[in-house]
């Protein structure tokens, strides 16, 4: 799929909007806190060529593994570089990405070798991963509806659920009779 890799802030630096922003940080915390604002990554060199390109030059990097996002609130960093794709992970631990502190960004691509295809094992293994990738592209405009519905039996509810295109289904309706506790619990499927 795809992502960005990112520089992000906690959300309390409500001036720090901006790379020119973080420079100001920077320089700060080497005037006032004697010490280089601490980053954490697993990219450190793509991230010391964009810090370096945006004039931060007083940083430390720190060796982060796992979920570095909590490095801030952990307190074994100030600011991270972390890939990110919808920015649910960053707002969970209360960080928010730079505006222009997009480093990279990336597409996942699938590439065919095509001497390898006339292989029958290679042909198949491809086959299946490209179905499934079908598969879960064709289901991002599905959902999975489950109700509880009374009816005479389960054709006579069939059809009633599959008069409506919304939850007809791709090839009809599935439906199963509910098994109630009490006595007067017949009638009802699923």
């Amino acid at each position: 799929g795809y992502c960005r890799l990112v520089v992000a802030v906690p959300e309390s630096w409500i001036d720090v909007v901006t790379t020119a922003d973080l420079a100001e940080v920077a320089l700060d915390f080497r005037e006032h806190k004697q010490r280089n604002l601490r980053v954490a990554t697993k990219y450190p060199m793509l991230t010391r060529q964009f810090f370096h390109s945006w004039g931060i030059h007083h940083f430390t990097m720190v060796n982060a593994e796992g979920a570095i996002e909590a490095a801030p609130t952990i307190g074994y960093a100030d600011v991270i570089v972390d890939l990110a794709q919808t920015g649910t992970t960053l707002r969970e631990n209360h960080l928010k990405a730079l505006s222009d502190g997009v480093m990279v960004e990336s597409q996942a691509c699938l590439i065919a070798n095509r001497p390898a295809l006339r292989k029958p094992n290679v042909l198949e293994i491809a086959r299946l991963l490209l179905e499934r990738i079908d598969a879960a592209l064709i289901g991002r405009e599905y959902a999975q509806l489950s109700v509880n519905i009374h009816g005479e039996s389960a054709e006579a509810v069939a059809q009633r659920v599959a008069q409506n295109p919304l939850t007809h289904g791709l090839k009809g309706p599935t439906i199963a009779p509910v098994f109630g506790t009490d006595d007067g619990d017949s009638g009802w499927f699923t």
